[in-house]
């Protein structure tokens, strides 16, 4: 299918081949559900499960493309899905991860510096 799920645990590799310095990955378990405790947590966990329970619905031509779904089976599974998420039966957890890095900056090259020719002369 040409993903990758696991991309982020070679983010430092990659950046680390582009020239990148100073690398920093932190990764969240962001809650699926307004179930979590602490005020934050909860209104996070409503903007993800509203954007997984909207958004199941784009994977359905990878179902049906990659994993040889009918369409009909493909809704099906989208609804069970969904159903799922509704119940909030088990706790889930997204796990996410941010990185950044900076660029390195490059020494001052000799050529770099130009001189200026007075106004009214020419080369």
């Amino acid at each position: 299918m040409g993903i990758n799920p696991n991309a982020p645990l070679f983010w430092h590799e990659y950046l680390l081949d582009a020239g990148f310095i100073d690398i920093r990955s932190k990764w969240y378990n962001w809650p699926i559900g307004p179930w979590a405790k602490h005020r934050k947590s909860k209104e996070l966990g409503r903007l993800v499960y509203l954007d997984l329970y909207d958004g199941v619905a784009a994977v359905v031509p990878l179902f049906q493309n990659v994993l040889g779904y009918t369409a009909e089976e493909a809704q099906v599974l989208v609804a069970e899905v969904r159903k799922e998420f509704r119940e909030q039966k088990v706790h889930l957890y997204l796990q996410c991860c941010f990185c950044y890095a900076r660029k390195p900056e490059e020494p001052e090259r000799e050529d770099a510096h130009t001189t200026s020719i007075p106004a009214g002369q020419q080369l």
